[in-house]
Order: C-alpha cells, then structure tokens, then sequence
C-alpha cells in the first residue's frame, strides 16, 4: 500500500466515526469526542502536523502524564453523566464516547512514530508512574467491577449493588403489582392456592421466582394447581389480607407465611409505645455526592461502616423481640393472626401457615415464633415451622448471603417441599 494511499485511509476513521455520530444526540460530549477522533485521523494522514505528539514523545514524563489524565477524564466523566451498571444498556453516545476517546488514547501517543527515534529515558520518574498508573488501574478495576460484576441483596434494600440485583432479577411483575406470574382466569378450574405474606415470600434475595417456595410448592402439585402469591415486601398481616381479598381469583387454600417482624405493621405496632429504630442511617451532604455517584464509596459506606458502626440488624431485632414481650401489643397482634383464619372460614377455604424464625438465629428467635406456631394448632390450623426444619442448617445455608437474612434457595426448597404433603391432605 503505498504512502498516499494509507493517509487516505487514516482520513476514513474519523469520516466513519462523524456517519456514526450522526445518529446520536447532539451534545458536548460528542462534539468532544468527533475532535479527539479527527486529530487522530489528520495526525496519521498529515505528518506535518504531529510536531506537537513528537514534541511530547521527547518528554515521555509529561505524556504519560497526560495519557493518564486523558484515561482519568474519559471514566470520569462516562461515570457521573450516565451511571452505567449492570442491565443498563449503554446508550450511543456513551458507546460514541468510550470508543472514541480509546482511539485517541491508544493512537494519538504514537502518531508517525519511528523506533529509530530518541527517547530520553526517564530515570526516577517512571517507577513513580508505574506505580500510580497501577494504582489508577486499581481504582477504575474496583469501580467498574462493584458496577458490573457484584451483583448482591441486602436486607434493608441499602446499597448500590442490592440496586443491581434488584434491577436484574426482580422480575416477572405481573398486572396486580406482585413479583409472580399472572393470575389465572375467574374459570379455571385447577385448585387455587394463594400465598400471604412479604418479602420472603416475593423471593428477596432469591434470584429466579420458579426457585422460591411459592413455585416450588407449584411445581411439585402437579398440572391440578395453581399457586400464586399476594405479597409485598414489608407487608404485615392486615396488608396481607388485603391483597387477598381483592385478589382476582377467590383461593381454594390459603397459605400465610408469618415472619417475625410482622408484629410490626397493624394495630399491634400502634399499641406499642416504643419508637421505630433508625436502622438506616443516611449519608451527610457530602458524603452523599460520593455515594450517590461512585460504588466503591457506596459500597465502603453501605456493606461496610454501617455494618460495623451501626448495627442495623440489632437494633430492627431488639425492637421486634420486646415488642413481642408487651402484653398490649401480642393481645392486638392476636386479633390480626384470627382475621386471616376468620377470612378464610368465610369463604370455605383452608389455611395453612408457614413461621419463620430469624435465620440467623433461631433458637432465640423460638421465644417468638413458638407462639405463633401454638396460636393457629390450638385453632387446628396445620403448620410449618421452619425452625424446626432448618435447624440442622448453618445460617450461612439458611440465609441469602452474608449481608441478606431472607431465606436462601435451599431454604425455599425445604419449605416448599414441607408443603406439598400439608396441601395435599387439606385442598379440596
């Protein structure tokens, strides 16, 4: 290829690239952009005009410096205009942004270079720019890892990377709002089991529905049921109740499942005197603007600070335990357990209730569930008791993962399999 020939194609490059830019938005980052790419064209087709890249080859010191400025700017700036993470589509004028400005930072450096030509060395000054390109590389690697690869719940729906899992994995949302598949019509005929409750039933922590006990119980009823839920994270027994009775579909069986800070929401929490606990502390002002637009803050704020500064989950567990141990409250909290049995006797369906204790501990946690568990069998209402079932289990089997309580996969499947013999002997 001769000379002339391959400055001609050098002018291609920032002619495709200002074709391709046309379908993006007009913004400054672009105009930035279509610069960078055009120097580098002319830079290569026109040799006269990289005097000022020979210039800066003869003080490598500065060019490394500005290359590592020019990296800095282009992460920098991709990261605080548009947020990028995982399951969020780069959109064209990011795409146009981070292409063009590799192709500058990887091509303008050695414009016409020739390897006949003197560079002087830079003595000192090169391991002191080794170690902070590392150190760059480092920061940009951790930053760009906790956006696109650490994916994890949390139990308070605190940080940055529970956001990723929400936004991946919080799916399907179905017409009436619940993570769960549609409701089936008014006529089918297959026996119909809706399941009550919260968040550990929605699956939080649980990446795929069809693995949360809801459908596994489903799944192993066989083609003569259908099972659906009316949950929401953060529910109690009376929002419970009344997701079910506008539920679409009237239930054959109905199955609550009971978690321990039920007791929470309702008129027995208005009978408790003892404020809420502040279990989320937020970020000062300052603060904020580095959480707000960097993971690595967010995370060292979020899954760390607070997890050692503050312990969250003591103080959302202490309020539940003495709440359970006021006597005003557990007399009003009994009212809400009977107005789910009094419902389902109204419409002839049969209950069934699943008790969760605290995963993380559940022989303390005994003290209140037990009760529970004693409340429906002494109203002959067949229950689950998962502290029993999973006591066997060590919590880190038991829970999500390190910074999530709600149940695990395994977890799902012991109490959807704990089911499936109690509807049996009960449906219709």
């Amino acid at each position: 290829m001769t000379t002339i020939l391959k400055r001609a194609v050098w002018l291609l490059l920032p002619i495709i690239f200002t074709l391709w830019s046309s379908i993006a938005p007009a913004t400054d980052l672009r105009i930035v952009v279509l610069i960078v790419v055009w120097l580098t064209g002319l830079f290569y087709a026109v040799p006269a005009l990289t005097a000022p890249v020979y210039w800066l080859r003869m003080s490598p010191s500065l060019l490394w410096i500005l290359w590592l400025t020019g990296l800095s700017a282009m992460i920098l700036i991709w990261l605080l205009r548009f947020q990028p993470a995982v399951g969020i589509p780069l959109s064209i004028t990011e795409q146009l942004w981070l292409v063009g400005n590799t192709i500058g930072l990887l091509l303008l450096p050695f414009a016409h270079y020739n390897r006949s030509e003197y560079i002087p060395a830079m003595r000192w000054r090169a391991g002191l720019l080794t170690t902070l390109t590392t150190i760059l590389i480092i920061i940009i690697g951790l930053e760009l890892g906790l956006r696109f690869a650490y994916v994890m719940s949390d139990n308070f729906q605190f940080s940055k990377m529970h956001q990723n899992w929400h936004r991946l994995y919080w799916n399907p949302i179905n017409a009436d709002g619940y993570r769960d598949y549609e409701a089936p019509p008014p006529d089918d005929q297959r026996t119909h089991i809706l399941v009550l409750g919260d968040s550990l039933v929605t699956g939080y922590g649980v990446n795929h529905i069809d693995d949360t006990f809801p459908h596994i119980l489903d799944a192993q009823l066989g083609a003569d049921y259908t099972v659906n839920i009316a949950a929401q994270p953060g529910w109690g027994i009376s929002n419970a109740l009344d997701g079910a009775q506008v539920y679409p579909i009237e239930p054959d069986v109905v199955v609550l499942s009971h978690y321990i800070n039920d007791i929470a929401e309702g008129i027995a929490a208005e009978a408790y005197d003892r404020p809420f606990p502040q279990i989320r502390v937020e970020p000062t002002e300052q603060q904020r603007w580095w959480t707000d637009r960097f993971y690595i803050a967010n995370f060292w704020y979020y899954r760390v600070y607070l997890y050692t500064a503050h312990d969250s989950v003591s103080l959302y567990n202490d309020w539940i335990y003495d709440a359970y141990g006021n006597g005003e409250v557990w007399s009003n909290y009994q009212l809400e357990l009977q107005s789910i049995l009094d419902w389902t006797e109204e419409i002839d369906a049969p209950l069934v209730v699943v008790v969760w204790s605290n995963l993380l501990d559940i022989e303390s946690s005994r003290r209140l569930t037990d009760p529970i568990v004693t409340f429906y069998s002494e109203r002959d209402v067949p229950v689950v008791d998962m502290a029993t079932l999973l006591a066997d289990l060590p919590a880190s089997q038991r829970t999500a993962n390190i910074f999530d309580a709600h149940p695990s996969v395994r977890s799902h499947r012991i109490a959807g399999e704990a089911l499936v013999d109690v509807i049996n002997q009960v449906a219709p």
